[in-house]
């Protein structure tokens, strides 16, 4: 599996990497700006921020998650309507 994922960012960075395979793919883990400085992405974003700037403001980004249970709907309503009282 880590020879594949060494094929798969080999491929898809090509002349981007600046750094020898051994160091690149050690094991280790790189922070943003080092991961940068490497080759190893192109630049430091969260996702909503780089596909604005990749496909413009129009975009449409769908957020998915994990539906809450009825329990949990329940009391998140019951938490609001005590914070609306406290706040009257």
């Amino acid at each position: 599996m880590h020879k594949d994922f060494i094929e798969v960012v080999k491929k898809s960075r090509g002349s981007k990497l600046k750094k020898s395979e051994e160091e690149l793919f050690s094991g280790e883990f790189w922070s943003g700006s080092k991961a940068k400085n490497l080759g190893l992405i192109d630049n430091i974003g969260d996702a909503n921020q780089i596909l604005r700037e990749k496909y413009g403001e129009n975009i449409v980004i769908k957020k998915f998650e994990k539906s809450k249970s009825w329990l949990s709907k329940k009391l998140s309503s019951s938490n609001d309507n005590l914070d609306q009282i406290a706040n009257i």
